[in-house]
């Protein structure tokens, strides 16, 4: 897809180890319509998870105003919109989020979310300019660190660089700097982050 360079606001990227990451990144959550968004997840889910091609529209747009990468999960519509938006001409490289489920997310069962099948999704990933893989959040904060340890290291082995996603960025914080994981697993450590402590563990 040819850009028009007038309209392109997001140019710049990360150089980390042998991988360049765009700083910006168009996430999944309206397109998984997912319930945390309220009234507007029914919305979501009508007009845009159940029409990939209508969400491969958006992915068109934001790649035409220079998005150069997205956030998936291995997910069947998602993945079919991205598709369908890569015949179309879209040039992005993909973030992916490994370990994805369908638990709740207002209440989940974490003992749920980590019998998921990982190994999988390193597997489909694997498949496309995937700079970087994220252990999923519903994983990392269950806690089992044995589990976080293999993921990431089948992560790496991939070719991939490797990070973790939390919800509660001041408790699994905590545990991280109590050495339950080794930190030379994983470069990069997504968390929920804004003045309003909006999803975060901790008083505004």
């Amino acid at each position: 897809m040819k850009k028009n360079e007038g309209d392109i606001i997001f140019e710049n990227h990360l150089d980390f180890k042998d991988k360049s990451i765009p700083e910006a990144i168009l996430g999944y959550g309206p397109f998984m319509a997912e319930p945390y968004y309220g009234h507007r997840a029914r919305l979501y889910y009508e007009d845009l998870y159940t029409q990939p091609d209508k969400m491969a529209e958006v992915i068109l747009k934001a790649n035409d105003l220079g998005m150069n990468a997205i956030n998936l999960v291995n997910d069947d519509n998602i993945l079919k919109a991205f598709d369908l938006a890569c015949d179309n001409g879209c040039e992005m490289q993909v973030i992916a989020t490994i370990g994805k489920s369908d638990v709740d997310y207002l209440n989940p069962n974490y003992e749920v979310a980590c019998e998921v099948d990982w190994e999988s999704d390193i597997e489909l990933f694997s498949g496309y300019d995937t700079p970087l893989m994220l252990v999923d959040e519903f994983i990392t904060d269950a806690y089992k660190w044995n589990l976080t340890s293999k993921i990431l290291n089948s992560i790496n082995d991939s070719g991939a660089l490797s990070g973790i996603v939390t919800a509660f960025p001041y408790r699994t914080t905590d545990l991280l700097k109590q050495d339950n994981l080794d930190m030379d697993l994983f470069d990069f450590y997504m968390i929920p982050l804004n003045s309003f402590a909006y999803m975060m563990d901790t008083p505004s």
